[in-house]
């Protein structure tokens, strides 16, 4: 789920195929994509007043108008599972699909261009997240690692890595950057609140 800049609506999409659209001020959905994915859609994101972007375990990105929902403005087919996307900067994006981390570029013409695409997991990675403090991306999965990249010049550098004893379904960092939690497969729920300088060099990959 995602609420629009204006706050008044939000898109929501479950394990299914439909992405529905909803005002706050009202009880059931206005109206329904249907069929935007051909199978489970894993997140959907607005990044304007009128414009969203879904993805999917269907192994696509897709770009919709609100306004017109016939058909959507771009597909980018990946090669994994689409499980978790961000935008860091203005039309530059991050997907974890698989073990992959795929950097991309929306263009003036509304279509995705892979710019980068990045192997530093052995399993897949679930959650993604943008450290704004610090213009970091974090990243975690199957493979029971937390990593942090930094971003330069259109490609990905691992900073810092955090191993736990079980993989990673959920994570969040706060909006200051120094704290950040960890749900696990295990059940446990692990919250760090220290500085990223501060991890210790054992941790640094």
């Amino acid at each position: 789920m995602d609420f629009a800049p204006s706050k008044k609506e939000f898109v929501s999409a479950a394990n299914e195929t439909n992405i529905k659209y909803w005002n706050i001020q009202e009880t059931s959905s206005l109206f329904t994509i249907h069929g935007a994915h051909t199978d489970n859609i894993k997140k959907v994101k607005f990044i304007s007043d009128n414009l969203i972007v879904s993805g999917s375990a269907d192994k696509t990105l897709k770009l919709w108008d609100i306004r017109n929902v016939g058909s959507p403005l771009s597909i980018l087919k990946l090669n994994n599972s689409v499980e978790d996307f961000l935008e860091y900067a203005n039309g530059k994006f991050v997907v974890a699909n698989g073990s992959a981390l795929t950097l991309l570029h929306l263009d003036a013409s509304n279509n995705f261009k892979i710019v980068n695409e990045y192997f530093p997991f052995q399993r897949p990675i679930m959650r993604i997240k943008y450290d704004k403090t610090r213009q970091r991306i974090m990243a975690g999965g199957l493979d029971g690692q937390l990593k942090f990249f930094e971003i330069q010049d259109e490609e990905l550098k691992v900073a810092y890595k955090i191993k736990v004893p079980s993989e990673i379904y959920a994570f969040d960092v706060s909006s200051d950057g120094n704290h950040y939690s960890m749900g696990l497969n295990d059940g446990s729920l692990i919250i760090k609140s220290k500085l990223i300088e501060d991890i210790a060099e054992e941790d640094e990959e």
